[in-house]
C-alpha cells in the first residue's frame, strides 16, 4: 500500500477555530499561534487541504510506491498525520489519516489554502485526543529507517518499515475503522446538510433564527431547512445559500443562489455572492455572464473603488481563460481609467 507519515503541530479539531491553539509546531508556530495546518480537516468544498512544513520546493514523492521522477503527484496514497502531544512527550503519536489522498510535488494553492495532500473529506479521520494512542518510533532512538527522523515527512521505505512497521499500522487503522471507531472531523454529508428542527415553532420563528448571526450555523441550517417546509421564497434559498457559504460548501450554495435569484431577480446582493461562488467554484463562463449583469445594476455602482478594481480582476482573468479577448480588453481599459482615478 502507499503509504507517508506527515508531521505536524498538535491541536484537537485542525479546522480554524480560534480557541484550538496550535502546539509543537516549531518556532513560528509558537510565536505565532497559527500555522497551514490548523485547516487540515475542515471540510472545504468537500474536500480537505492537508499541509505540512517542509523545506525546498519539492516533494521527493517518487520514494512512494508505483510513482517516478516524472510524476507530479502520488494518487491513492494513505497519508498518517502524527504530531507530538505536548512538550514532555518524546514521542509523536497519530492523529488521524486521509485514505485515497492526493500527495503533490510541489505546492498548490488552487483553493485558498496553501496545501501539498488533498483527499475528499469523506475521507479524511481525525481522532478524538483521548484516542491517540498509537506511537510513532523516532529514527534518533531506533536507527535509520526505522522511524520517523527530522524530516516532516517519512516515506517509510525501509525495509522494516514496509516488512513490520507499515503494516501494523495498516491493521490499527482498518481495525479502527470496521469497529466503528468514532472521529471528530465534521464532514458535510447529504444526510446532515438536510436535517431539520423537529421542534414547535412558526415559520416566522425558524426564519428569524435561520438569520440571527447567533446561531451557530450548523443549528441555523436544521431551521432554515425546517422552514423551507413551510414554503419556498427567494429570501429562504438566500439564507440556506449563505449558511452553506458560512460552512465552506461552495458548490452546495450554488444551486440555492441560483434558486433565489430566478425567484427575485431584484436581489442583487444574492447576484453578488452567486458571481463568487461561480468564481470560487470554477465555473467561468456562468461567472462571467453572472459578473455582467451585475455590473449594469445599480447596486454595483455603490462598490468601493477597491471592490471595483477586484471586480475588473477577476472579469479580466476569466475572460481570458475564455479566450474573449475583445471583453478582457474592455475590462481592462475599465481597470486602468479606475485606477487613474
Amino acid at each position: 500500500m502507499r503509504i507517508v507519515f506527515c508531521n505536524i503541530t498538535y491541536m484537537k479539531n485542525y479546522c480554524g477555530e480560534d480557541d484550538d491553539i496550535p502546539v509543537n509546531g516549531g518556532k513560528w508556530i509558537d510565536e505565532n499561534k497559527d500555522g497551514g495546518e490548523v485547516y487540515n480537516f475542515l471540510d472545504y468544498d468537500g474536500k480537505c487541504y492537508g499541509y505540512f512544513m517542509h523545506y525546498g520546493d519539492i516533494l521527493h514523492i517518487e520514494r512512494i510506491e508505483n510513482t517516478s521522477l516524472n510524476d507530479n503527484v502520488a494518487e491513492d496514497v494513505l497519508v498518517v498525520w502524527v504530531a507530538k502531544p505536548d512538550e514532555k512527550s518524546s514521542h509523536s503519536v497519530i492523529v488521524g489519516w486521509y485514505r485515497h489522498a492526493d500527495v503533490y510535488r510541489k505546492w498548490q494553492n488552487d483553493s485558498e489554502l496553501d496545501y501539498n495532500i488533498s483527499a475528499k473529506a469523506e475521507n479524511c479521520h481525525l481522532l478524538p485526543v483521548d484516542k491517540r494512542r498509537f506511537i510513532i518510533p523516532r529514527a534518533s532512538k531506533n536507527g535509520k529507517g526505522r522511524g520517523m527522523g527530522q524530516s516532516a515527512i517519512w516515506y517509510a521505505d525501509s525495509e522494516y518499515a514496509q516488512k513490520e512497521f507499515v503494516p501494523e499500522v495498516i491493521e490499527y487503522i482498518d481495525k479502527y475503522e470496521k469497529n466503528d471507531g468514532e472521529f471528530i472531523n465534521k464532514v458535510w454529508t447529504e444526510e446532515k446538510l438536510n436535517k431539520k428542527y423537529n421542534g414547535n415553532k412558526s415559520d416566522d420563528e425558524l426564519l428569524k433564527l435561520a438569520k440571527d448571526v447567533n446561531t451557530p450555523p450548523e443549528k441555523a441550517l436544521e431551521y432554515i431547512n425546517a422552514s423551507l417546509e413551510y414554503g419556498e421564497t427567494s429570501d429562504k434559498f438566500h439564507t440556506k445559500a449563505d449558511i452553506l457559504h458560512e460552512l465552506f460548501q461552495f458548490t452546495k450554495s450554488v444551486p440555492y443562489y441560483e434558486k433565489s435569484y430566478s425567484l427575485d431577480n431584484s436581489n442583487f446582493e444574492c447576484l453578488k455572492n452567486l458571481f463568487n461562488m461561480y468564481c470560487l467554484t470554477e465555473q467561468t463562463e456562468k461567472a462571467v455572464e453572472t459578473g455582467k449583469l451585475l455590473e449594469k445594476s445599480d447596486y454595483f455602482a455603490e462598490f468601493s473603488t477597491d471592490d471595483k478594481i477586484r471586480f475588473y480582476n477577476i472579469m479580466i482573468i476569466s475572460c481570458e481563460k475564455l479566450n474573449l479577448a475583445t471583453t478582457a480588453e474592455s475590462y481592462i481599459n475599465k481597470l486602468d481609467a479606475i485606477s487613474k482615478n
